[in-house]
């Protein structure tokens, strides 16, 4: 190869790696603009994150001296504010506190729309020191679809709920309105739960448990006012005791009490009168011998009918019987008489 056009061809590859090195420099340099704006947007929505949680715990505390449901490590707590991240659940709760509480609250949740349960007012709560704790509501909310807690605490901010739970039992909870399952607390009456949009707090708690706890009341109840009737038990029950209702009208127990009151009838009768029952046994012992005895002896009189009627067959058949000898003895002596005229 010529010199020239070998130095020629020199050049032309040193302007070559020259021109890749450029290249590659050129994009490792846009790759870290891109690194860092990435970076840059990362702090950002980290540091907005950040002023929104911190405006949100300055202007509502997290803890307050309470009740705690029975699933939780410990009492005297409020529903923890846990980490706004991403989980969802559809079942929130809270609790208000009469001091704290708007005027109209129950009317401002009804006004989200969303079905939400009410427990009575917890005014009868003692710590274990036997100090007695604040006044104070469980508010239960239920989504239809799963929701943040940002969402349930735009809800529970119109109220002044103090504290956000996401529950892990939407029943468990519901029971813990009223103490059902801690006999150690202070009870309070399922009735007095308000139910707002849709939420039915007797549904959702149901046992079958239960259903035999409301069954024996309505029997005492029943034996002690000796009320045999079922239409009075059921306007009572409607009056005075919805609980009782719904067990009658929607969970099958008028079977039972049905069959309970007719026996309980029969049996207040017997202690009213101990001798009617002796007394109408003994009076249809006698009516079915004195038929019996009537039977027989119309099978006594059918029997002699017979009796009389073969007799007089008999009697005719031996008549017959004679007749026809008569005759006989006839013909051979008219037979014997041919005979000897021969």
């Amino acid at each position: 190869m010529p010199t020239n056009t070998k130095a020629a061809q020199n050049r032309f590859n040193e302007k070559r790696k020259q021109q890749r090195a450029e290249a590659r420099a050129i994009a490792a340099e846009a790759k870290a603009d891109e690194a860092l704006a990435a970076s840059e947007r990362a702090i950002k929505a980290a540091t907005e994150a950040i002023a929104i949680a911190t405006a949100a715990a300055e202007s509502k505390p997290t803890k307050i001296t309470t009740d705690k449901p029975p699933d939780a490590d410990t009492v005297d707590e409020a529903p923890k504010k846990k980490s706004r991240g991403n989980s969802r659940t559809r079942n929130y709760a809270t609790m208000v506190y009469p001091d704290s509480a708007p005027v109209g609250w129950h009317t401002i949740l009804a006004e989200h729309k969303v079905p939400a349960l009410i427990s009575p007012l917890h005014a009868n709560d003692i710590d274990p020191d036997g100090t007695p704790k604040k006044a104070h509501w469980h508010v239960i909310i239920m989504f239809e679809n799963v929701k943040t807690e940002a969402q349930a605490i735009e809800i529970f901010d119109t109220i002044g709920g103090v504290g956000i739970e996401a529950l892990k039992s939407l029943r468990g909870h519901s029971r813990y309105l009223c103490h059902l399952d801690n006999p150690e607390k202070a009870q309070y009456k399922t009735d007095d739960v308000i139910s707002l949009c849709g939420a039915d707090y007797q549904a959702i708690i149901a046992l079958e448990s239960d259903k035999l706890n409301v069954l024996r009341e309505m029997r005492a109840w029943c034996e002690e006012t000796q009320t045999v009737s079922y239409a009075e038990l059921l306007v009572h029950a409607e009056i005075h005791h919805p609980t009782w209702y719904r067990v009658l009208c929607l969970q099958g127990g008028s079977p039972f009490i049905d069959r309970y009151q007719k026996s309980l009838d029969w049996t207040l009768k017997q202690k009213a009168n101990p001798t009617r029952h002796t007394d109408e046994t003994f009076q249809a012992q006698n009516e079915r011998i004195l038929a019996q005895r009537t039977l027989i002896e119309e099978l006594t009189e059918r029997n002699l009918a017979l009796d009389a009627a073969y007799d007089e067959l008999q009697h005719d058949t031996n008549s017959h019987f004679l007749e026809l000898l008569e005759e006989n003895a006839e013909l051979e002596r008219q037979i014997q008489e041919l005979k000897s005229q021969r």
